[in-house]
Protein backbone atom coordinates (compact mmCIF):
# COMPACT_ATOMS: atom_id res chain seq x y z
CA UNK A 1 0.00 0.00 0.00
CA UNK A 2 1.51 3.57 -1.09
CA UNK A 3 1.19 5.39 1.90
CA UNK A 4 1.96 9.32 1.92
CA UNK A 5 1.72 12.22 4.49
CA UNK A 6 0.72 15.41 3.67
CA UNK A 7 0.21 18.96 5.52
CA UNK A 8 -2.17 18.52 7.77
CA UNK A 9 -3.99 21.45 9.68
CA UNK A 10 -5.58 20.15 13.08
CA UNK A 11 -5.63 16.96 11.92
CA UNK A 12 -2.80 14.93 11.96
CA UNK A 13 -3.00 11.24 9.59
CA UNK A 14 -2.84 7.56 9.65
CA UNK A 15 -3.91 4.27 8.96
CA UNK A 16 -7.51 3.58 8.88
CA UNK A 17 -9.74 0.14 8.26
CA UNK A 18 -12.93 1.85 7.36
CA UNK A 19 -16.47 -0.29 6.55
CA UNK A 20 -18.03 1.20 3.19
CA UNK A 21 -21.86 0.11 3.34
CA UNK A 22 -21.33 -2.88 4.67
CA UNK A 23 -19.67 -4.23 1.67
CA UNK A 24 -16.66 -5.41 3.26
CA UNK A 25 -13.47 -2.72 4.45
CA UNK A 26 -10.26 -1.84 3.42
CA UNK A 27 -7.20 -0.05 5.47
CA UNK A 28 -6.65 3.58 4.22
CA UNK A 29 -4.11 6.18 4.60
CA UNK A 30 -6.28 8.49 5.69
CA UNK A 31 -4.86 12.35 5.84
CA UNK A 32 -7.02 15.22 6.42
CA UNK A 33 -6.79 18.63 4.17
CA UNK A 34 -6.78 21.89 4.83
CA UNK A 35 -9.98 22.22 3.28
CA UNK A 36 -11.34 19.31 5.36
CA UNK A 37 -11.75 15.91 2.40
CA UNK A 38 -10.31 13.23 3.41
CA UNK A 39 -7.28 11.25 1.17
CA UNK A 40 -6.31 8.00 0.25
CA UNK A 41 -2.53 7.22 0.17
CA UNK A 42 -2.44 8.10 -3.33
CA UNK A 43 -3.16 11.80 -2.07
CA UNK A 44 -6.47 11.67 -4.02
CA UNK A 45 -9.52 12.43 -2.53
CA UNK A 46 -11.70 9.41 -2.07
CA UNK A 47 -14.88 8.85 -4.73
CA UNK A 48 -18.31 8.16 -3.63
CA UNK A 49 -18.89 7.45 -0.46
CA UNK A 50 -15.38 8.23 0.61
CA UNK A 51 -14.97 11.20 -1.15
CA UNK A 52 -16.38 13.44 1.94
CA UNK A 53 -17.03 11.39 4.85
CA UNK A 54 -20.31 12.34 6.70
CA UNK A 55 -19.60 14.30 9.75
CA UNK A 56 -20.39 10.92 11.84
CA UNK A 57 -17.17 9.84 10.38
CA UNK A 58 -15.38 12.68 10.03
CA UNK A 59 -15.61 13.23 13.69
CA UNK A 60 -14.72 9.90 14.35
CA UNK A 61 -11.53 9.89 12.24
CA UNK A 62 -9.92 13.04 13.74
CA UNK A 63 -9.35 11.45 17.69
CA UNK A 64 -8.47 8.59 15.69
CA UNK A 65 -5.55 10.25 13.96
CA UNK A 66 -4.59 12.77 16.84
CA UNK A 67 -4.03 9.42 18.79
CA UNK A 68 -2.47 8.03 16.29
CA UNK A 69 0.36 10.94 15.45
CA UNK A 70 0.61 11.36 19.31
CA UNK A 71 1.21 7.19 20.04
CA UNK A 72 3.96 7.86 17.25
CA UNK A 73 5.56 10.90 18.40
CA UNK A 74 5.56 9.76 21.96
CA UNK A 75 7.37 6.51 20.50
CA UNK A 76 10.33 8.28 19.46
CA UNK A 77 10.97 10.67 21.92
CA UNK A 78 11.37 7.53 23.77
CA UNK A 79 13.63 5.82 21.81
CA UNK A 80 16.25 9.58 22.16
CA UNK A 81 18.54 9.64 24.98
CA UNK A 82 18.48 13.47 26.15
CA UNK A 83 16.50 16.83 25.55
CA UNK A 84 18.36 18.34 22.89
CA UNK A 85 17.30 15.20 20.98
CA UNK A 86 13.84 14.41 22.42
CA UNK A 87 13.17 18.11 21.46
CA UNK A 88 14.33 17.93 18.24
CA UNK A 89 11.90 15.12 17.31
CA UNK A 90 9.37 16.81 18.93
CA UNK A 91 9.39 20.36 16.91
CA UNK A 92 9.71 18.44 13.67
CA UNK A 93 7.14 16.23 14.04
CA UNK A 94 4.73 18.74 14.99
CA UNK A 95 6.08 20.93 12.40
CA UNK A 96 5.36 18.20 9.82
CA UNK A 97 2.17 17.72 11.24
CA UNK A 98 0.22 20.63 12.03
CA UNK A 99 2.11 22.19 8.45
CA UNK A 100 2.80 25.57 11.17
CA UNK A 101 5.92 27.66 9.84
CA UNK A 102 8.18 27.38 12.58
CA UNK A 103 8.06 25.05 15.86
CA UNK A 104 10.13 25.93 19.01
CA UNK A 105 10.17 23.59 22.08
CA UNK A 106 10.89 25.26 25.81
CA UNK A 107 12.05 22.64 29.04
CA UNK A 108 13.13 23.61 32.25
CA UNK A 109 16.13 21.24 33.01
CA UNK A 110 16.29 22.49 36.36
CA UNK A 111 13.22 23.51 38.55
CA UNK A 112 12.85 26.89 39.47
CA UNK A 113 15.23 27.91 35.99
CA UNK A 114 14.64 29.31 32.96
CA UNK A 115 12.53 27.61 29.78
CA UNK A 116 15.39 26.42 27.36
CA UNK A 117 15.01 25.96 23.80
CA UNK A 118 15.66 22.68 23.51
CA UNK A 119 14.02 21.88 19.78
CA UNK A 120 13.48 23.83 16.36
CA UNK A 121 12.89 23.71 13.41
CA UNK A 122 11.19 25.73 10.53
CA UNK A 123 11.98 29.22 9.89
CA UNK A 124 15.62 30.48 11.90
CA UNK A 125 15.30 33.51 13.45
CA UNK A 126 17.91 36.04 14.49
CA UNK A 127 20.14 34.80 17.43
CA UNK A 128 20.72 38.60 18.61
CA UNK A 129 20.35 39.24 22.19
CA UNK A 130 17.40 41.40 22.07
CA UNK A 131 15.58 38.55 19.95
CA UNK A 132 16.88 35.63 22.65
CA UNK A 133 15.22 37.96 25.50
CA UNK A 134 12.28 38.39 23.76
CA UNK A 135 11.70 34.43 23.30
CA UNK A 136 12.71 33.69 26.48
CA UNK A 137 10.03 35.85 27.70
CA UNK A 138 7.24 34.58 25.68
CA UNK A 139 8.17 31.00 26.54
CA UNK A 140 7.78 32.03 30.40
CA UNK A 141 4.27 33.98 29.68
CA UNK A 142 2.54 30.81 27.79
CA UNK A 143 4.12 28.64 30.43
CA UNK A 144 2.99 30.66 33.32
CA UNK A 145 -0.44 30.89 31.46
CA UNK A 146 -1.29 27.84 32.48
CA UNK A 147 -3.91 26.68 29.48
CA UNK A 148 -3.51 27.04 25.28
CA UNK A 149 -2.16 30.34 24.62
CA UNK A 150 -3.18 31.58 21.03
CA UNK A 151 -2.67 35.54 19.75
CA UNK A 152 -6.18 35.23 17.29
CA UNK A 153 -8.22 33.84 20.52
CA UNK A 154 -11.61 36.26 20.35
CA UNK A 155 -12.86 35.86 23.97
CA UNK A 156 -11.38 38.36 26.38
CA UNK A 157 -10.56 35.98 29.02
CA UNK A 158 -8.28 34.36 26.33
CA UNK A 159 -6.08 37.60 25.34
CA UNK A 160 -5.27 38.43 28.86
CA UNK A 161 -0.77 38.12 30.21
CA UNK A 162 -0.18 38.22 26.07
CA UNK A 163 2.11 41.17 25.85
CA UNK A 164 5.41 39.63 25.46
CA UNK A 165 3.85 36.40 23.27
CA UNK A 166 2.14 38.87 20.78
CA UNK A 167 4.98 41.45 20.92
CA UNK A 168 7.19 38.29 20.00
CA UNK A 169 4.73 36.78 17.29
CA UNK A 170 5.18 40.53 15.86
CA UNK A 171 9.24 40.50 15.68
CA UNK A 172 9.23 36.91 14.45
CA UNK A 173 7.16 37.97 11.39
CA UNK A 174 4.37 35.43 12.16
CA UNK A 175 0.52 35.84 11.04
CA UNK A 176 -0.16 33.51 14.56
CA UNK A 177 1.14 32.10 17.12
CA UNK A 178 -0.29 29.05 19.47
CA UNK A 179 0.98 27.74 22.51
CA UNK A 180 0.50 24.70 24.85
CA UNK A 181 2.10 24.85 28.07
CA UNK A 182 3.82 21.28 29.16
CA UNK A 183 2.52 20.64 32.85
CA UNK A 184 0.68 17.91 35.03
CA UNK A 185 -2.86 18.21 34.30
CA UNK A 186 -3.21 19.15 38.01
CA UNK A 187 -1.42 22.25 37.59
CA UNK A 188 -3.05 23.18 34.34
CA UNK A 189 -6.26 25.48 34.70
CA UNK A 190 -7.57 26.46 31.48
CA UNK A 191 -8.18 29.73 30.90
CA UNK A 192 -6.46 31.29 34.13
CA UNK A 193 -2.95 32.17 35.11
CA UNK A 194 -1.23 29.86 36.93
CA UNK A 195 -0.07 30.94 40.28
CA UNK A 196 3.59 31.23 40.80
CA UNK A 197 3.74 28.84 43.39
CA UNK A 198 2.16 26.08 41.82
CA UNK A 199 5.27 25.93 39.37
CA UNK A 200 7.59 26.11 41.68
CA UNK A 201 9.56 22.57 42.45
CA UNK A 202 8.17 21.03 38.92
CA UNK A 203 9.76 20.92 35.77
CA UNK A 204 7.92 22.23 32.85
CA UNK A 205 8.12 23.08 29.02
CA UNK A 206 6.27 25.04 26.27
CA UNK A 207 5.81 24.36 22.83
CA UNK A 208 5.29 27.51 20.08
CA UNK A 209 3.80 27.24 16.76
CA UNK A 210 4.46 29.75 14.37
CA UNK A 211 2.04 30.55 11.40
CA UNK A 212 2.74 32.53 8.22
CA UNK A 213 -0.66 32.53 7.17
CA UNK A 214 -4.19 33.45 8.32
CA UNK A 215 -6.01 30.16 9.78
CA UNK A 216 -9.71 29.84 9.39
CA UNK A 217 -11.74 29.16 13.01
CA UNK A 218 -12.43 25.85 12.41
CA UNK A 219 -8.39 25.10 11.81
CA UNK A 220 -6.93 27.07 14.96
CA UNK A 221 -10.03 25.15 16.93
CA UNK A 222 -9.04 21.79 15.37
CA UNK A 223 -5.65 22.86 16.20
CA UNK A 224 -5.60 23.92 19.74
CA UNK A 225 -8.08 20.56 20.18
CA UNK A 226 -5.09 18.67 18.75
CA UNK A 227 -2.74 20.61 21.20
CA UNK A 228 -4.81 19.93 24.11
CA UNK A 229 -5.06 16.49 23.41
CA UNK A 230 -1.26 15.81 23.15
CA UNK A 231 -0.39 18.00 26.28
CA UNK A 232 0.28 15.59 28.79
CA UNK A 233 1.69 12.94 27.01
CA UNK A 234 4.33 14.67 25.81
CA UNK A 235 4.71 16.19 29.19
CA UNK A 236 5.08 12.98 30.55
CA UNK A 237 7.60 11.79 28.03
CA UNK A 238 10.05 14.37 28.06
CA UNK A 239 10.24 14.79 31.86
CA UNK A 240 11.25 10.82 31.21
CA UNK A 241 13.81 12.04 29.51
CA UNK A 242 14.57 14.26 31.66
CA UNK A 243 15.24 12.47 34.26
CA UNK A 244 17.11 9.24 32.86
CA UNK A 245 19.26 11.94 31.05
CA UNK A 246 22.58 10.51 31.25
CA UNK A 247 25.88 12.73 31.50
CA UNK A 248 28.48 13.67 29.15
CA UNK A 249 30.95 10.78 29.65
CA UNK A 250 27.88 8.37 29.34
CA UNK A 251 26.72 10.17 26.40
CA UNK A 252 30.72 9.64 24.86
CA UNK A 253 30.36 6.02 26.17
CA UNK A 254 26.98 5.07 23.80
CA UNK A 255 28.11 6.69 20.64
CA UNK A 256 31.25 5.46 20.73
CA UNK A 257 29.57 1.64 21.13
CA UNK A 258 26.93 2.35 18.28
CA UNK A 259 24.22 2.20 21.25
CA UNK A 260 22.67 5.66 20.19
CA UNK A 261 22.52 7.62 16.91
CA UNK A 262 22.26 11.29 18.40
CA UNK A 263 24.14 13.37 15.80
CA UNK A 264 25.66 15.43 18.01
CA UNK A 265 27.36 13.01 20.30
CA UNK A 266 28.94 11.61 17.35
CA UNK A 267 30.01 15.40 16.19
CA UNK A 268 31.27 15.70 19.80
CA UNK A 269 33.07 12.56 19.82
CA UNK A 270 34.84 13.42 16.25
CA UNK A 271 36.00 16.37 17.74
CA UNK A 272 37.51 15.25 21.10
CA UNK A 273 39.20 12.71 18.82
CA UNK A 274 40.77 15.57 16.69
CA UNK A 275 41.18 17.58 19.76
CA UNK A 276 43.68 14.26 21.32
CA UNK A 277 45.31 13.93 17.51
CA UNK A 278 46.10 17.37 17.43
CA UNK A 279 47.71 17.02 21.02
CA UNK A 280 50.25 14.12 19.90
CA UNK A 281 51.42 16.22 17.22
CA UNK A 282 55.37 16.99 18.31
CA UNK A 283 56.37 20.47 18.38
CA UNK A 284 59.57 22.43 20.04
CA UNK A 285 58.81 23.53 23.35
CA UNK A 286 58.75 27.48 23.51
CA UNK A 287 60.66 28.26 27.13
CA UNK A 288 59.09 31.99 28.02
CA UNK A 289 62.22 33.89 29.31
CA UNK A 290 63.18 37.75 30.53
CA UNK A 291 65.95 39.28 28.53
CA UNK A 292 67.71 42.80 29.25
CA UNK A 293 70.57 44.13 27.52
CA UNK A 294 74.14 44.69 28.97
CA UNK A 295 77.32 45.87 27.46
CA UNK A 296 80.20 43.85 26.58
CA UNK A 297 82.84 45.98 28.59
CA UNK A 298 82.55 48.83 30.68
CA UNK A 299 85.22 51.50 31.16
CA UNK A 300 84.85 54.27 33.75
CA UNK A 301 86.21 57.56 33.99
CA UNK A 302 87.28 59.25 37.40
CA UNK A 303 88.53 62.62 38.37
CA UNK A 304 92.10 63.00 37.11
CA UNK A 305 93.30 65.73 39.28
CA UNK A 306 91.17 67.36 42.55
CA UNK A 307 89.71 70.60 41.54
CA UNK A 308 85.92 72.70 40.83
CA UNK A 309 84.15 71.06 37.91
CA UNK A 310 83.82 73.94 35.38
CA UNK A 311 81.63 72.74 32.69
CA UNK A 312 79.73 68.76 31.65
CA UNK A 313 79.19 68.52 28.08
CA UNK A 314 77.35 64.87 27.74
CA UNK A 315 74.52 63.57 28.94
CA UNK A 316 73.77 59.62 29.71
CA UNK A 317 72.95 57.62 26.70
CA UNK A 318 74.94 60.48 24.52
CA UNK A 319 77.16 58.52 21.81
CA UNK A 320 80.88 59.45 21.83
CA UNK A 321 83.80 58.78 19.72
CA UNK A 322 87.07 58.32 21.34
CA UNK A 323 88.85 61.83 22.53
CA UNK A 324 85.17 63.22 22.41
CA UNK A 325 85.49 66.09 25.51
CA UNK A 326 83.26 65.27 28.08
CA UNK A 327 83.53 67.60 30.78
CA UNK A 328 86.48 70.25 32.19
CA UNK A 329 87.90 71.15 35.84
CA UNK A 330 88.36 75.03 36.77
CA UNK A 331 92.23 75.70 35.98
CA UNK A 332 92.11 79.08 38.37
CA UNK A 333 93.53 77.33 40.90
CA UNK A 334 96.48 75.53 39.23
CA UNK A 335 96.77 78.70 37.65
CA UNK A 336 97.81 80.46 41.36
CA UNK A 337 99.48 77.76 42.44
CA UNK A 338 101.50 77.90 39.36
CA UNK A 339 102.11 82.01 39.31
CA UNK A 340 103.10 81.80 43.02
CA UNK A 341 105.87 78.78 42.09
CA UNK A 342 107.00 80.83 39.15
CA UNK A 343 107.72 84.00 41.21
CA UNK A 344 109.29 81.69 43.75
CA UNK A 345 111.61 80.36 41.57
CA UNK A 346 112.58 83.74 39.77
CA UNK A 347 113.40 84.65 43.45
CA UNK A 348 115.77 81.69 43.62
CA UNK A 349 117.69 82.22 41.28
CA UNK A 350 118.34 86.02 41.69
CA UNK A 351 119.49 85.01 45.02
CA UNK A 352 121.79 82.31 43.90
CA UNK A 353 123.41 84.64 41.13
CA UNK A 354 124.08 87.12 44.14
CA UNK A 355 125.59 84.59 46.28
CA UNK A 356 127.98 83.24 43.31
CA UNK A 357 128.94 86.51 43.56
CA UNK A 358 129.48 86.99 46.94
CA UNK A 359 131.43 83.45 46.93
CA UNK A 360 129.36 82.36 49.04
CA UNK A 361 129.47 78.93 47.34
CA UNK A 362 127.36 76.74 49.84
CA UNK A 363 124.32 78.63 50.14
CA UNK A 364 124.26 79.66 46.09
CA UNK A 365 124.42 75.35 46.25
CA UNK A 366 121.33 75.42 48.24
CA UNK A 367 119.84 78.27 46.46
CA UNK A 368 120.09 75.94 43.26
CA UNK A 369 118.70 72.90 44.58
CA UNK A 370 115.48 75.09 45.64
CA UNK A 371 115.48 76.33 42.27
CA UNK A 372 114.87 72.93 40.56
CA UNK A 373 112.43 71.94 43.42
CA UNK A 374 110.16 74.59 42.34
CA UNK A 375 111.03 73.83 38.41
CA UNK A 376 109.77 70.14 39.34
CA UNK A 377 106.79 71.37 40.83
CA UNK A 378 106.41 73.67 38.04
CA UNK A 379 106.10 71.20 35.46
CA UNK A 380 103.80 69.02 37.54
CA UNK A 381 101.42 71.81 38.00
CA UNK A 382 101.22 72.24 34.21
CA UNK A 383 100.68 68.60 33.58
CA UNK A 384 98.02 68.87 36.35
CA UNK A 385 97.12 72.19 34.09
CA UNK A 386 96.46 69.78 30.41
CA UNK A 387 94.48 66.76 32.61
CA UNK A 388 91.82 68.97 33.49
CA UNK A 389 89.93 68.19 29.87
CA UNK A 390 88.31 65.16 29.98
CA UNK A 391 88.00 62.98 27.32
CA UNK A 392 86.58 59.61 26.25
CA UNK A 393 88.58 56.63 26.33
CA UNK A 394 86.64 54.43 23.99
CA UNK A 395 83.75 54.80 21.61
CA UNK A 396 80.18 53.92 23.07
CA UNK A 397 77.63 55.48 25.17
CA UNK A 398 77.43 57.31 28.19
CA UNK A 399 75.63 54.74 30.41
CA UNK A 400 76.10 56.53 33.98
CA UNK A 401 77.40 60.23 35.13
CA UNK A 402 74.43 63.27 35.27
CA UNK A 403 76.84 65.81 36.30
CA UNK A 404 74.95 68.53 34.58
CA UNK A 405 73.67 70.15 37.44
CA UNK A 406 76.13 69.23 39.55
CA UNK A 407 78.96 71.80 38.06
CA UNK A 408 80.92 73.88 40.60
CA UNK A 409 80.85 71.06 42.48
CA UNK A 410 84.64 69.85 44.23
CA UNK A 411 86.05 66.74 42.91
CA UNK A 412 88.10 64.57 44.36
CA UNK A 413 91.20 62.92 42.66
CA UNK A 414 89.80 59.61 41.48
CA UNK A 415 86.01 60.34 41.88
CA UNK A 416 83.87 58.28 39.37
CA UNK A 417 82.79 60.85 37.04
CA UNK A 418 81.42 58.46 33.86
CA UNK A 419 80.80 54.92 33.21
CA UNK A 420 81.09 54.75 28.99
CA UNK A 421 79.58 51.03 27.14
CA UNK A 422 81.44 50.03 24.42
CA UNK A 423 78.95 50.37 21.30
CA UNK A 424 77.92 47.32 18.52
CA UNK A 425 77.93 44.29 20.45
CA UNK A 426 75.83 43.94 23.55
CA UNK A 427 75.22 40.96 26.15
CA UNK A 428 71.64 39.78 26.62
CA UNK A 429 70.93 38.66 29.70
CA UNK A 430 68.35 35.97 29.50
CA UNK A 431 66.21 34.85 32.75
CA UNK A 432 65.14 31.25 32.48
CA UNK A 433 62.41 30.16 34.95
CA UNK A 434 63.53 27.24 37.60
CA UNK A 435 60.87 24.99 36.04
CA UNK A 436 62.39 25.16 32.22
CA UNK A 437 66.21 25.09 33.85
CA UNK A 438 66.37 21.42 33.11
CA UNK A 439 65.15 22.00 29.27
CA UNK A 440 67.38 24.83 28.34
CA UNK A 441 70.90 24.69 27.00
CA UNK A 442 73.71 26.14 25.49
CA UNK A 443 73.35 26.11 22.08
CA UNK A 444 69.86 26.50 21.50
CA UNK A 445 68.23 29.58 19.41
CA UNK A 446 66.29 32.65 21.58
CA UNK A 447 64.30 35.03 19.53
CA UNK A 448 63.21 37.69 21.71
CA UNK A 449 61.29 41.11 21.34
CA UNK A 450 62.36 44.39 23.71
CA UNK A 451 59.90 46.42 25.18
CA UNK A 452 60.87 49.65 23.49
CA UNK A 453 61.54 48.24 19.67
CA UNK A 454 58.37 45.50 20.20
CA UNK A 455 57.52 45.46 16.02
CA UNK A 456 61.57 44.03 15.11
CA UNK A 457 62.11 40.29 16.24
CA UNK A 458 65.92 39.71 17.62
CA UNK A 459 68.08 36.05 17.11
CA UNK A 460 70.74 34.75 19.19
CA UNK A 461 72.12 32.02 20.31
CA UNK A 462 72.92 31.29 23.73
CA UNK A 463 76.42 30.32 24.82
CA UNK A 464 76.12 29.78 28.66
CA UNK A 465 74.26 29.13 31.93
CA UNK A 466 75.29 30.22 35.34
CA UNK A 467 75.31 27.24 37.33
CA UNK A 468 73.57 29.70 40.44
CA UNK A 469 70.34 31.02 40.46
CA UNK A 470 69.46 34.20 41.03
CA UNK A 471 66.46 36.20 42.82
CA UNK A 472 65.03 39.03 39.57
CA UNK A 473 61.86 40.35 39.97
CA UNK A 474 61.08 38.04 43.25
CA UNK A 475 61.39 35.23 40.99
CA UNK A 476 64.34 32.01 41.00
CA UNK A 477 65.68 32.19 38.32
CA UNK A 478 68.82 30.81 36.11
CA UNK A 479 70.90 33.65 34.06
CA UNK A 480 72.15 32.64 30.87
CA UNK A 481 74.19 34.94 28.25
CA UNK A 482 73.98 35.29 24.36
CA UNK A 483 75.94 38.13 22.27
CA UNK A 484 74.24 39.92 19.86
CA UNK A 485 75.27 42.39 17.26
CA UNK A 486 74.14 46.33 17.14
CA UNK A 487 73.80 46.53 12.79
CA UNK A 488 71.63 49.85 13.12
CA UNK A 489 73.12 51.65 16.25
CA UNK A 490 69.65 51.80 17.75
CA UNK A 491 70.29 49.48 20.97
CA UNK A 492 71.11 50.90 24.15
CA UNK A 493 72.19 48.52 27.72
CA UNK A 494 69.46 48.11 30.10
CA UNK A 495 67.13 47.24 27.39
CA UNK A 496 64.26 44.91 28.88
CA UNK A 497 61.96 42.67 27.42
CA UNK A 498 60.60 38.61 27.02
CA UNK A 499 61.14 36.10 24.26
CA UNK A 500 61.18 31.93 24.17
CA UNK A 501 64.02 29.46 23.40
CA UNK A 502 63.35 26.94 21.46
CA UNK A 503 64.24 23.69 23.05
CA UNK A 504 63.29 19.61 22.16
CA UNK A 505 59.93 18.93 20.62
CA UNK A 506 57.38 17.16 22.50
CA UNK A 507 53.98 17.27 21.65
CA UNK A 508 51.63 19.72 21.87
CA UNK A 509 49.66 18.61 24.99
CA UNK A 510 52.69 18.03 27.20
CA UNK A 511 53.98 21.68 26.25
CA UNK A 512 49.98 23.10 27.27
CA UNK A 513 49.76 21.24 30.04
CA UNK A 514 52.80 19.67 31.92
CA UNK A 515 53.46 22.66 34.25
CA UNK A 516 49.53 22.50 34.93
CA UNK A 517 49.75 18.55 35.73
CA UNK A 518 53.11 19.08 37.86
CA UNK A 519 51.34 21.68 39.61
CA UNK A 520 48.51 19.14 40.47
CA UNK A 521 51.22 16.39 41.38
CA UNK A 522 52.13 18.62 44.03
CA UNK A 523 48.96 19.88 45.59
CA UNK A 524 48.03 16.09 46.00
CA UNK A 525 51.40 15.48 47.55
CA UNK A 526 51.87 12.56 44.94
Amino acid sequence: MNQSRGDVVGGLSGTFVLGVDGAGSREVDCTATQSGHWCDGSSQPLQGADARPSDEVGSSLRPLATLSAIIELIAKINSTIDLDEAGDVAAHAIHRWTAASAVEVFWQRKSNHVCQLIGRRGAEFCQSDPQHALRQAAAEEALTRGSLTDTGAVAKRDQTSLLAVRRYTKVAGSRRLLGVSLRPKSAVRSGEVARIEELRGQCCGVILLHFDRVLSENEASSLRLCLDTAQDPLFHALTKIAATEPGVLTKWFRCATGDTTSRKLKLVLFGAALLIGIMMIPMPYQASVGSELQPVGRRYVAAPVAGTLEKVFVHPGDVVQSGTLLARIDAREIEMELAGKRSELSRLQQEQKGQLAQHQFAESKLASLRAERLQSEIELLQLRRQRLEITAPIDGVIVTGDWKRSEGTLLDLGEMLFEIAPSGEFSVEVSVAESDILLVRPGMSLRFRLDSIPNRLFEATLQRIHPRSEIRDDANVFLAEARLVDTDGVLRPGMRGHGNVETDRHAIGWNLFHKAYHRLLLLIGV
